[in-house]
């Protein structure tokens, strides 16, 4: 063993939500050899679809909780097992719109 860090997680894509579009989605992704990441965060999932569009940007409402999840996965792309506990994901605060919740984000303060 090197003492370096051999267990890398890289991945090409990031599938947020796991239902049938989003493991769809991921399989055949997988299928087209990229390395795919699928992240559960149902009430993003929801917002994206509803808000968002393929090969536009995200809506800016949406840029707080799409960095929550990349940090996530910025976070799991360095991490080792023996290196203390996995990171884990705090599910983005969404309001009905999609838009984040004030009232949740103060209360967390």
């Amino acid at each position: 063993m090197t003492g370096r860090n051999t267990y890398r997680v890289d991945y090409d894509v990031v599938v947020i939500g796991s239902g049938f579009g989003g493991s769809v989605a991921a399989l055949r992704l997988t299928e087209k050899g990229y390395r795919v990441a699928v992240v559960e965060a149902p009430p993003l999932a929801r917002a994206l679809y509803r808000q968002a569009q393929v090969d536009q940007e995200i809506p800016v409402k949406l840029y707080a909780a799409v960095a929550q999840v990349l940090s996530y996965v910025y976070q799991l792309r360095h991490w080792s097992p023996g290196r203390g506990d996995a990171p884990r994901l705090q599910q983005p605060d969404l309001g009905a719109d999609g838009a984040p919740d004030p009232d949740a984000t103060e209360a967390g303060r």
